[in-house]
């Protein structure tokens, strides 16, 4: 097994591309109100893509999710979309995970690479690790559910686990 400092700052760019959530996530702790952590959430998750887009480096799915949802939420409170705001403030932190969810089935039906930031590895592993991320990402939409408004155990326990597992899964080191 390679050591995980496989390529050259590689945790370097998920931590980066971890900066929108961490920001989102950290600035609760100090009492910033909801809409404006989701905005400074997404500010930086479109300023984090665009960089990545522009220096043309491989976007990871997981953290695309993660940031559309940010846009999303911020979108929903700051334009007063009172529909899609209401569904947020019921589900509370399942609203991440339903995103993932989703965002990963159209990963998983139309990229090659499915829930991993480049194509590595034989396609069945590729595969199988999309559909175990996938199953990941159901048992967190449930437990996000179960822990509703706790917001480290409903959200960023099982976002870490499932960011670690795709990280170490074999398919997502280059061959």
């Amino acid at each position: 097994m390679a050591p995980l400092t496989h390529r050259p700052l590689h945790w370097t760019f998920v931590a980066f591309e971890l900066a929108p959530i961490a920001a989102f996530s950290w600035s609760g702790r100090f009492g910033l109100p909801i809409d404006q952590r989701f905005i400074l959430g997404a500010g930086l998750a479109v300023a984090c893509t665009a960089v990545l887009v522009l220096r043309r480096w491989a976007i990871n799915p997981l953290f695309t999710a993660i940031n559309l949802w940010l846009c999303l939420e911020a979108i929903a409170l700051g334009a007063g979309i009172d529909r899609l705001a209401r569904l947020s403030a019921q589900m509370q932190e399942s609203a991440l995970f339903a995103t993932m969810l989703l965002a990963g089935l159209v990963c998983w039906a139309v990229l090659p690479r499915g829930l991993f930031s480049r194509r590595a590895g034989d396609v069945r592993r590729v595969r199988l690790g999309t559909l175990t991320l996938l199953g990941m990402i159901a048992a967190a939409l449930v437990w996000s559910l179960a822990w509703r408004g706790h917001e480290q155990i409903a959200a960023v326990l099982p976002a870490t686990v499932i960011l670690l597992a795709q990280q170490l899964w074999p398919s997502a080191r280059p061959a």
